[in-house]
């Protein structure tokens, strides 16, 4: 949450730059998270569409990631593009569908086979197993030989980040979404030059929750149903079991929802 108001806001910056930035819930000194109320300025409250679940609510901050990883910060996709998509988590399946939506052919990254169920469930062209396969080649059998023309890293896997500059194509648009921070990933960079890559990242979103919303909104009239994406719900008093699983079982769960005994 930007202050609006220093230097860096006053430039117009992500509010992720803003010299004075707060979070609500983001991590374990950022209160508001697991909090029966929580007191906040009303432009950072959005309002979903009556017909939704609190569940499907639970999505929007999870989708915007997705979402602006793709088309914030200057980024575009249309039906021209093959959308090269790195990992299938919750984050990865909204860049996917984001991706989708445009028309675009996407391809999907997945060791995991649920997860690759999941893609091919929700509109994956092609799904591969990196483990299985040869990546390089298998791409470009599938796109043959164009390779990826915008190129999704939604994993923060090591391996994952290191084939971005093996499987993006001449001119192709790289966007960094899975976190990996604090470690150092070794890449062939050299490539970014004579394939004349485009690299951005996308640490926080900016005016993006209202679009989330109206294209979640969208996705539900074509008939995507969010709420089969969760995996997992436990009650608030075990908070812990439910953690446990969302970091420790990913082969297994999807997304984990906490329910907190409200009416939906």
């Amino acid at each position: 949450m930007a202050c609006g108001v220093c230097r860096n806001c006053k430039d117009g910056l992500m509010p992720s730059a803003c010299l004075n930035m707060r979070e609500a819930g983001f991590r374990p000194d950022s209160p508001g998270g697991m909090g029966e109320y929580m007191v906040i300025e009303e432009q950072y409250v959005h309002k979903v569409p009556d017909n939704w679940t609190y569940a499907d609510a639970a999505w929007v901050e999870t989708f915007s990631i997705g979402y602006f990883g793709i088309w914030g910060n200057g980024g575009y996709i249309d039906a021209s593009d093959i959308a090269i998509i790195m990992g299938c988590g919750p984050v990865g399946v909204s860049a996917m569908m984001t991706a989708k939506m445009s028309g675009a052919k996407v391809i999907v990254v997945e060791p995991f086979e649920k997860r690759r169920a999941v893609a091919e469930k929700y509109g994956a062209d092609y799904v591969i197993d990196p483990t299985a396969v040869d990546l390089v080649k298998e791409v470009e059998r599938i796109t043959d030989g164009r390779m990826g023309t915008v190129v999704v890293e939604a994993s923060g896997n090591n391996n994952a980040i290191a084939s971005l500059f093996d499987v993006a194509g001449h001119s192709a648009r790289v966007r960094l979404i899975g976190h990996s921070i604090g470690r150092k990933v070794p890449v062939e960079i050299g490539k970014t030059i004579w394939r004349t890559l485009s690299i951005s990242g996308s640490g926080g979103t900016k005016n993006f929750a209202q679009r989330t919303i109206r294209f979640m909104s969208a996705l539900k009239e074509k008939g995507v149903d969010f709420g089969t994406l969760n995996t997992h719900y436990y009650p608030f008093g075990q908070i812990h079991e439910a953690f446990d699983v969302a970091c420790k079982l990913k082969a297994d769960a999807f997304k984990v929802m906490l329910t907190f005994g409200v009416e939906e």
